[in-house]
């Protein structure tokens, strides 16, 4: 009895020392929470690490005055180093605050890093502890710090309003920990989300004047071989890759009236489902992709009466026709000119043939290149919207 009053003495007293206070609690005045970073070929080949540090007065909703009025959202910083962690350690002399990494959502690699090889300065982010592998990671056409320096008129930063781009998957996205997976597999080679600056809006400066604001974009995939970026694939071709991986679409496809072929009609991706068959006798290597899709009609530019079955089954061939038209350029680019399978046709045929993959695996890019790939694909419209025909007027 007398122990277990000790060993519950005991039990207390450590429970108190652990509870009694919290040794690493760091203040919000004392931390510089970096939102986006980037990654570029400094002077003298050095790598020049790019910060974009949240200013917390403007996320809490307030305004600080400096210089000719409202301060910015963010403060870009940048710093040089032999490695990442080096120029990490020499923003310490310009930034007099501790970095924290904890709200990092973005990573941007400039064009000419991941020309070299993206995995010299991607190692860091995914080896130590302070940066989230959840970040959204990017590869940018012309300077990651360009990117930064961009802004968002409907985020608090740049890097946000990229980081909601990838998350509400209106194109292709990727996290930085699930590159190293891509680079190893031998299936399918790596495509990165790129991203551009695009003039929008038109933003208010000084003296009611206007001048075109520079934002961050979605611009479609970075194509890699293993480790190093070797070209683009633009918005519409990226759908293809999307359709091939088997992810789930958003976006409109357009199609020509039936009995009015210069008017449009758009029908919004529902669902879609692809499978690859792949078929190899020792010497011919072939591919069948088999896709399922669903739409629902959203607009209609013609005057045709559209809502019969007849009129309804071509417009689901010609939903069929488009998606196959779209996917069939993604592939030709890939096997033609980049000469790689950014697909994933590589690990549909691993799981077939498995003896014949040993075989094949470390000259996989080469067999895609010269594969047969046919298509097989089944649309199904499924509404037509609320007005089933469009609305006509007659003259009396």
């Amino acid at each position: 009895m007398l122990n277990r009053r000790i060993a519950l003495f005991l039990l207390l007293v450590f429970l108190t020392c652990n509870l009694s206070s919290c040794w690493s609690r760091r203040e919000l005045n004392e931390m510089a929470i970096v939102v986006g970073a980037g990654v570029d070929v400094g002077q003298k080949e050095k790598i020049r690490l790019t910060l974009q540090i949240a200013n917390p007065a403007a996320f809490a909703g307030g305004a600080t005055e400096g210089g000719g009025g409202q301060s910015s959202a963010s403060w870009t910083v940048w710093s040089e180093g032999e490695t990442v962690m080096d120029a990490e350690r020499l923003l310490a002399q310009k930034v007099p605050r501790g970095i924290y990494w904890g709200h990092s959502s973005l990573l941007v690699i400039g064009e000419e890093v991941a020309r070299r090889d993206v995995t010299l300065v991607t190692d860091f982010f995914q080896r130590d502890r302070a940066p989230r592998e959840t970040a959204w990671l990017t590869v940018a056409k012309g300077k990651a710090e360009d990117i930064l320096k961009t802004h968002s008129e409907l985020s608090k930063t740049s890097a946000q309003a990229a980081g909601f781009l990838n998350h509400l998957k209106t194109g292709y996205s990727i996290q930085v920990r699930e590159l190293p997976e891509l680079i190893a597999e031998k299936g399918v080679q790596p495509v990165v989300t790129a991203v551009a600056i695009e003039k929008t809006s038109l933003a208010p400066v000084k003296g009611d004047k206007t001048e075109p604001s520079n934002q961050i974009a979605l611009s479609g995939v970075g194509v890699f071989k293993n480790e190093k970026l070797i070209g683009w694939m633009d918005s519409g071709e990226t759908r293809g890759i999307l359709w091939l991986k088997n992810m789930p679409l958003i976006g409109i496809i357009n199609v020509s009236s039936p009995e009015e072929p210069d008017k449009k009609i758009s029908i919004s991706i529902r669902g879609n489902k692809t499978q690859i068959i792949p078929q190899y006798d020792g010497q011919n290597l072939s591919f069948l992709v088999k896709i399922k899709a669903q739409g629902d009609l959203v607009e209609q530019e013609g005057k045709e009466v559209i809502s019969t079955p007849e009129k309804i089954k071509a417009l689901e061939g010609q939903m069929a026709k488009a998606i196959e038209d779209k996917i069939k350029i993604s592939v030709d680019k890939a096997q033609n000119e980049f000469k790689v399978d950014i697909f994933g046709f590589g690990n549909a045929f691993h799981r077939k043939y498995k003896r014949e993959w040993q075989e094949l695996k470390y000259r996989w890019d080469e067999e895609f290149s010269r594969a047969d790939i046919r298509f097989d694909v089944e649309t199904n419209i499924r509404e037509i919207g609320i007005a089933t025909n469009r609305l006509l007027y007659y003259e009396e």
